[in-house]
């Protein structure tokens, strides 16, 4: 061990965090190295720890930020997540797969359940799109969603930010081979006439925002709208 990741090591990993989150502005391949330099000092338990406290969404918005190099080092970096099971990183991992068309897309649904019953709210608003788009209605699977979204005690100030980072993750697999595109473009049931997109809630529009049917509308059209209202 050099002494460069002998020092490293030794600091908080409550600073290990703000390094990261400045360094990345610089480029994600410098944010890859740090991170690997620093994980090389530590056991694995402290490593998934840091992690875990670490806002993985919000790196979501960097894939195509950079060149290949960076690029590369994303890829790497949230493929290391997803083997330590941090939340974040697997949903981006199933998210992507379901787009390209990469596996089973029951599987993925069902890894991304898994996700949601814990308590991951990104999750939780990510399944119930996923399942609408991508699979026949059920009507069980539906209510189970919505009352998990609307019931969670996060829901009025998660929802805002959820959405955003949901963008910046398709965004970021736009770049790719995009097989299984969302084209449903759902309504509110009750204002049936306008198609609601997320950029109504995420404004915070004050004619709907008791509207729980808009709310769902704006919900599912996060995918299918991401395009053009980034």
């Amino acid at each position: 061990m050099n002494r460069f990741n002998s020092n490293i090591g030794s600091l908080p990993t409550e600073l290990i965090v703000s390094i990261m989150q400045s360094v990345v502005l610089g480029g994600f391949e410098d944010f890859f190295n740090f991170f690997v330099a620093w994980s090389q000092t530590q056991k694995v338990a402290v490593v998934v720890k840091l992690l875990d406290e670490f806002p993985v969404r919000e790196l979501y918005k960097f894939r195509n930020s950079g060149g290949d190099a960076d690029t590369n080092s994303f890829d790497r970096f949230f493929r290391i997540g997803e083997q330590l099971r941090i939340s974040d990183a697997v949903l981006y991992q199933r998210c992507r797969d379901i787009f390209r068309g990469v596996g089973n897309i029951d599987a993925h649904l069902e890894v991304l359940d898994g996700l949601a019953s814990s308590g991951h709210f990104l999750s939780m608003v990510a399944v119930f799109i996923l399942r609408n788009l991508y699979r026949e209605p059920n009507r069980v699977y539906t209510l189970v969603d919505i009352v998990r979204i609307f019931n969670h005690p996060g829901y009025e100030r998660l929802i805002k930010p959820t959405l955003a980072y949901l963008k910046h993750l398709y965004s970021s697999i736009h770049g790719l081979d995009i097989l299984n595109k969302p084209k449903v473009e759902p309504s509110c049931i009750l204002h049936h006439s306008v198609i609601v997109t997320d950029v109504a809630l995420l404004k915070g529009s004050r004619a709907r925002e008791k509207c729980l049917f808009c709310d769902l509308a704006a919900i599912l059209n996060v995918f299918c709208n991401s395009e053009s209202h980034m």
